[in-house]
């Protein structure tokens, strides 16, 4: 109902913000604090309304727009939904504990230095490029960390993985299967890796800016700058949080990511576009954001 009521022009950030009820200039720009659906959202967090898009993705009840800027629009088989004629089970993605009264909780933040992660990395961008695709159509990083947790070996261990449809199941599973095989052994995540960007987190949750970051962790600013791409991708961290733009640049740097020839890959044409106005790190970020839009 909210694709359909926000016309089936906006991707998943923006329908979470609308269906979580978030006081944003964008949505109050197109009226939308005004429909039905503006906040009716609020029994499932952020996180757990991705995954029930990914799902609904996944079941071919929603389609991603590649030739618009990413918009979600609603699929024929829809429609016996829509009309209450039929009933939809998806997995539930329970709300993790906070650590202490009043602190946000940790989500796992994704094994960068896991050997099979970058395989699996590798595996999606080039099928990615073959197809001429983003990445995350193939599949999120969700899907790719679950991967790397269950290590599935055979169809049926894969058909379980959230976010593996039978189209994709059909389509994908025996190139990543293959990956997995080859590259089971370097499954397990570099800690140290994982414990330097919890560290990162914890301290821009706590309200230190860049700077103070990486003066209070001894490391260069690009590092935390890396930090927190990785940690906008994840999810962890709002793109609005990080970078100092406007909607209005956001939009422009992501119709650009979106309409690159190599999708997005390259950012120096972007950076070139935008005559040099617009800070490497600061793409990173926005392109890290669309993994999830």
């Amino acid at each position: 109902s909210c694709v359909h009521r926000t016309e089936q022009r906006f991707g998943v950030n923006y329908l979470i913000d609308v269906l979580l009820k978030h006081d944003t200039e964008r949505i109050r720009q197109y009226n939308h604090q005004q429909l039905s659906v503006y906040g009716i959202g609020s029994e499932l967090d952020a996180p757990q309304w991705r995954s029930v898009f990914r799902q609904l993705i996944a079941r071919g009840l929603l389609s991603v727009d590649i030739q618009g800027h990413g918009n979600l629009c609603l699929t024929e088989l829809c429609r016996p939904l829509l009309r209450g004629e039929q009933r939809l089970w998806l997995r539930h993605e329970p709300k993790p504990a906070a650590t202490r009264k009043g602190q946000k909780p940790l989500r796992s933040v994704k094994p960068v230095g896991n050997t099979l992660w970058e395989a699996l990395r590798d595996c999606r961008k080039q099928l990615a490029k073959d197809l001429s695709l983003p990445p995350y159509v193939i599949f999120h990083d969700a899907t790719l960390m679950e991967m790397c947790e269950q290590l599935p070996t055979t169809r049926t261990q894969f058909a379980r993985l959230n976010g593996v449809g039978e189209a994709k199941l059909q389509r994908y599973a025996d190139v990543f299967i293959n990956v997995i095989k080859n590259y089971g052994a370097a499954s397990t995540e570099t800690a140290s890796t994982v414990d330097t960007l919890q560290h990162t987190l914890e301290l821009f949750r706590s309200g230190l800016g860049i700077d103070a970051i990486a003066g209070q962790r001894n490391l260069k600013t690009t590092t935390i700058h890396g930090h927190l791409a990785s940690l906008i991708e994840q999810g962890d961290v709002l793109l609005q949080d990080v970078v100092p733009l406007t909607d209005a640049q956001i939009t422009t740097i992501q119709n650009l990511l979106l309409n690159a020839d190599d999708n997005g890959e390259k950012l120096k044409p972007i950076y070139d576009a935008l005559d040099g106005a617009i800070d490497y790190w600061i793409l990173r970020c926005v392109k890290a954001a669309m993994e999830l839009a």
